[in-house]
């Protein structure tokens, strides 16, 4: 059936509006999105770990790898083709949609019969009825892939984020919480999931409706393809080594050393890479807008590291040195194994953060083959160190990762160096600022905590007085850096305070911007 198309077809694309403008508000839309989300999923993950044991997020880290597994054939990189293509047609989206679907339920269908197969992986019995359950997240996609991809190729960052916050708020809060404390244990998570992800399908089709027609004239599917299927290529390669961790400690050191590891994971990730996401899901469709003005690219491409490595830096750093106190409070007591697997991660999350970026540059302007070897060469990589790093448990897997991360880094800036033309003092200009930013703020944090402790104050005082201290170094820090350039960009393009505003609340935030910025 052939709905009717909203007031502007998601073909034509608006010329008019200045890209960098709608990239800001992009920007901004998806911040909104992103602090509400870590609101949510911290809240949530506090009240499961309570409410659940290591061993329950455990099998849920092993059954999200394979589900992981299979999106790779689920989608073929449609997706992103759908966002790179210059000039996108009506068959085109169809095209889109049949693909998505179709290979949506035969993964599906595969995976369900194929449940038991992955004793050969983990070797445990519990994980297969959960996984003929997850698998139906792969079914899902298939049906709203084509309609996010539309979103973030119109830029309607407004609407992407109205939908992540209904979705996380009914399916995580709501759902999740409600049949932990039930005592559904592990399936808590699985129905959690399910849910947020159904929503997401509803809602991003109401934003983003097209035709739900079958399309399979091959002449259609080619172009789409031939970039699609790199990125497939590229992206399952990525998941290799993303997930490598989990696949390893799952196998070798059981469910219950997982979920710690994916625990701690989690509380990096939640505030570092959910904003990582959120400005690379609005970069990618304006990088590709972009992507034969390389002069342009490398601007922006260098403004936009600037201001994540200003923000990513110190918050890593911060995180690392009051890491028995997140742990503690986020988790509980009976998570204290967690501490110093945190510390590591923390600062494998800045390495993390720059080769994501350096990644977009190569998806936006279609040159795969360099990222295809980078990847495959940190996939062995990483194998390798884990092999040297066995005897040591589960912190020898953890500083692994991140031994692993300063390598692809390292070879991610050849790549830009080459695509970019990019010089290695222009690489450090834009890294200055944060390194400067995390090296205050960390020396705030680490000072708070020694001190306090020694008065054996409780740790949800410390917490807080860590984050206050934190705070201050962080503002001591943009006071003190040399280079106010950086500062007065984000500013302006963020446009804040308004000029025309003249409550208190802004006249003190433009008092406050200009003791920083001179």
């Amino acid at each position: 059936m052939q709905l009717p198309q909203p007031a502007e077809s998601p073909v034509k694309e608006k010329t008019k509006e200045n890209l960098t403008t709608k990239t800001v508000r992009g920007i901004k839309w998806n911040s909104v999105a992103t602090i509400t989300n870590a609101v949510v999923q911290l809240g949530y993950g506090a009240i499961m770990a309570r409410l659940l044991d290591p061993a329950a997020f455990g099998l849920m880290a092993m059954s999200h790898v394979i589900i992981a597994f299979g999106s790779f054939f689920s989608q073929m990189g449609m997706s992103q083709a759908l966002i790179h293509k210059v000039d996108l047609s009506q068959e085109d989206i169809r095209v889109g949609f049949t693909s998505s679907f179709v290979l949506g339920v035969t993964v599906f269908a595969l995976a369900w019969i194929g449940a038991p197969l992955s004793l050969y992986i983990f070797d445990n019995p519990q994980l297969v009825p959960i996984l003929r359950v997850t698998c139906f997240s792969l079914l899902i996609a298939g049906l709203n892939s084509t309609s996010t991809s539309l979103l973030r190729r119109r830029m309607e960052f407004k609407s992407i984020a109205i939908i992540q916050i209904i979705s996380y708020v009914v399916g995580y809060v709501m759902v999740g919480i409600t049949l932990g404390i039930k005592g559904f244990g592990v399936w808590s998570l699985v129905y959690a999931s399910i849910c947020q992800s159904l929503i997401v399908t509803v809602v991003s089709y109401f934003f983003a409706r097209h035709s739900l027609l079958l399309l399979f004239d091959w002449k259609y599917y080619k172009p789409l393809f031939a970039f699609g299927s790199k990125m497939s290529i590229l992206n399952f390669i990525d998941f290799l080594g993303a997930e490598l961790d989990t696949l390893l400690i799952g196998r070798f050191l059981g469910q219950s050393s997982l979920g710690l590891y994916n625990r701690a994971f989690l509380l990096i990730r939640q505030p570092v890479s959910l904003v990582v996401g959120t400005i690379s899901r609005v970069l990618f469709p304006a990088f590709s807008r972009i992507q034969t003005e390389i002069e342009k690219l490398k601007k922006v491409y260098l403004f936009s590291i600037s201001g994540v490595v200003l923000i990513v830096f110190p918050i890593s750093t911060a995180i690392s040195f009051a890491s028995e106190e997140i742990v503690l409070f986020m988790l509980g007591d009976k998570w204290g194994a967690a501490v110093p697997i945190l510390q590591v991660l923390a600062f494998t999350t800045p390495f993390r953060v720059l080769m994501h970026f350096s990644g977009i540059i190569c998806d936006a302007t279609g040159t795969l083959n360099y990222k295809i070897i980078l990847n495959t060469l940190y996939f062995f990589v990483l194998a390798i160190f884990f092999f040297f790093l066995r005897p040591f448990g589960l912190i020898g897997f953890t500083y692994a990762v991140l031994l692993a991360a300063v390598f692809k880094n390292l070879g991610y800036f050849l790549i830009t160096q080459k695509v970019l033309n990019l010089k290695l003092a222009e690489l450090m200009k834009a890294y200055k600022s944060g390194i400067i930013a995390a090296i205050i703020t960390g020396i705030f944090v680490y000072l708070t905590g020694l001190s306090l402790d020694i008065f054996k104050i409780p740790n949800l005082i410390i917490l807080i007085s860590e984050l206050i201290a934190g705070a201050i170094g962080f503002l001591l820090a943009l006071y003190l850096i040399p280079d106010k350039t950086l500062l007065l960009d984000i500013i302006q393009k963020i446009g804040f305070p308004k000029k025309e505003s003249n409550s208190p609340i802004n006249q003190f935030l433009s008092r406050f911007i200009r003791v920083l910025t001179t």
